[in-house]
């Protein structure tokens, strides 16, 4: 999968987005405009204000479209989810337990990466 590819995705199956991404990608190389800058500016922050706010029902609605793309068992998907959204949630100020929580299997497995290498690195929980 390319960057258009998955940037279109996020577009059709999140259309609620659509004009927050139209103003990242305007400036930028269009549906061009490589996903983890995409995802990371227009999607990640988006999530983030809705967990902290504590409207989880709408964030299961993103989270259910990352688990989505998680099923797709492709690599560039998985890498785009993972350092894109994932990281800015878990390195985010929000409570991690709580989060982690609300995350499908795909998305819990990415989390507990960064939980497994905080530990290694010695890095306590939040």
């Amino acid at each position: 999968m390319n960057s258009k590819e998955l940037n279109q995705k996020l577009v059709v199956s999140l259309p609620e987005l659509k004009s927050r991404y139209q103003a990242e990608v305007d400036w930028q190389d269009g549906d061009e405009t490589g996903s983890h800058v995409v995802y990371g500016d227009v999607l990640a922050p988006v999530m983030e204000s809705l967990l902290r706010h504590g409207d989880y029902g709408l964030a299961h609605k993103y989270f259910d479209f990352l688990e989505n793309l998680l099923l797709l068992n492709d690599e560039y998907a998985e890498e785009v989810v993972s350092l894109s959204v994932i990281e800015y949630l878990y390195y985010s100020d929000l409570d991690r337990a709580a989060v982690k929580a609300e995350l499908g299997d795909g998305c819990r497995r990415l989390w507990e990466e960064f939980e497994e290498f905080d530990r290694n690195q010695g890095i306590g929980p939040k």
